[in-house]
């Protein structure tokens, strides 16, 4: 799989298969805030920064889908309870489990 995050190939072709260094992930979010007529250099003080990003990005593809070891791997824990720590689970969320243990056990959807 790889580093969530990584670097173009200096030619565009492709992706290169190390993690991006630190300072570049923050470049881009301070660029697409501007875009945004955001003020970057206030970002830190409302919560929105590469950390907070990438906790979307765990909660999200959980939320869509993906198991907590395929996330563990995308975002480069060793260990799964380093995940669990970025997931933030809420009512629906248990829900939607109640209704897949549901439907594996009767087999059935809806009842």
């Amino acid at each position: 799989m790889g580093p969530l995050f990584r670097p173009m190939k200096p030619d565009g072709s492709g992706l290169v298969r190390r993690h991006l260094d630190r300072k570049t992930p923050w470049r881009l979010v301070k660029k697409y805030c501007r875009a945004a007529g955001i003020d970057p250099d206030r970002l830190g003080g409302r919560g929105i920064g590469i950390p907070s990003l990438r906790k979307t990005a765990i909660n999200d593809a959980i939320r869509n889908g993906a198991t907590l070891h395929e996330v563990r791997e995308f975002a480069g824990h060793a260990d799964i309870r380093t995940t669990e720590l970025y997931f933030v689970r809420q009512e629906e969320d248990a829900e939607v489990a109640a209704r897949r243990i549901h439907i594996r056990v009767t087999g059935r959807k809806g009842e």
